[in-house]
């Protein structure tokens, strides 16, 4: 974004969205009270002018920007590919279907960038929602579907929405590369990546789509394969990142001050040990160097 310095970073994955996505530009404008943000679109694989649509918006507003995939590889993988072009203090994830309303973004991102809380979900079942409409078959789906995610992650249990795709999170939770990312819910990413567990929930209404057609009923009867992919991912990717490292002293005044990573930690070959005398006769094993004597080494590692 030209170096300019950003406050929030506003992620859209997109597929054969026409129409929708500059009305959800029309309105984020209108609606944020801050200038500094960015919205970057995510086009994973569109076969109508929904990218031509996109350009001529970022054409006439440097904020916007397009990223296009060629294949489509799933809704969180899209959206960890625009987070990774990002670099908002705060990073809001929305559907570009205009379900989520552009006017509540704020009430999302406000209590992050506030520093209140690290994670800020958007729920449809708090009170002073509406109660969202569905067929019984699609409610049937969606409540196994939360019920399997309370089941399934320690992280989700807690949230009256665990299906919510409408969510913000502070940037610097997640590294903006090098996770596998997978599956239907990127939320499950910031979720498990969060240090202190401060997430806040709020009220968020859900309308009904009125142009294009709903993405969930593409997956039906794949939506719990979808979740699970997304749930064990987040887990692994997190353990993965977390795995311990080796530290050396970093270049500070003095001397002192904060280790720095030099990468992971190498395996430590067995030395080997040879019999020593010991009192009374016996033979005990003693460290390598002379027989029956110990020579320390500079390494404090290698001692016994």
């Amino acid at each position: 974004m030209n170096g300019r310095s950003i406050s929030v970073s506003i992620v859209v994955a997109v597929v054969n969205e026409q129409g929708n996505v500059s009305e959800l530009y029309r309105r984020l404008r209108a609606s944020l009270p801050i200038s500094d943000w960015e919205l970057c679109f995510v086009d994973d694989g569109s076969t109508d002018r929904t990218v031509a649509e996109i350009r001529d918006i970022a054409r006439d507003d440097q904020r916007v920007s397009l990223v296009q995939r060629s294949t489509r590889s799933g809704t969180a993988s899209a959206q960890y590919a625009g987070f990774g072009q990002c670099q908002g203090l705060v990073t809001l994830i929305m559907d570009g279907d205009l379900q989520h309303r552009p006017e509540e973004a704020w009430a999302l991102v406000e209590p992050c960038l506030g520093g209140r809380a690290t994670v800020s979900v958007g729920s449809r079942y708090l009170d002073g929602t509406t109660p969202v409409q569905r067929t019984f078959g699609r409610a049937l789906i969606s409540r196994g579907a939360e019920l399997a995610v309370r089941l399934l992650s320690r992280k989700a249990r807690h949230l009256s929405d665990p299906l919510s795709g409408f969510f913000a999170y502070r940037s610097s939770v997640l590294p903006r590369s090098g996770l596998e990312v997978r599956g239907a819910k990127f939320l499950y990413f910031p979720l498990q990546f969060a240090p202190d567990g401060r997430v806040a929930q709020l009220p968020m209404h859900f309308d009904e789509r009125t142009r294009g057609q709903s993405k969930i009923l593409a997956l039906r009867g794949r939506i719990f394969t979808a979740l699970f992919s997304s749930l064990s991912s987040a887990r692994r990717a997190h353990g993965n990142f977390a795995r311990p490292t080796a530290f050396e002293p970093g270049p500070v005044p003095g001397g002192f001050g904060p280790p720095r990573r030099s990468g992971p930690v190498a395996p430590v070959a067995p030395r080997a040990r040879v019999p020593g005398p010991v009192a009374g006769g016996r033979t005990a094993n003693s460290p390598t160097g002379s027989v029956g004597s110990h020579t320390p080494s500079a390494d404090p590692r290698s001692r016994p």
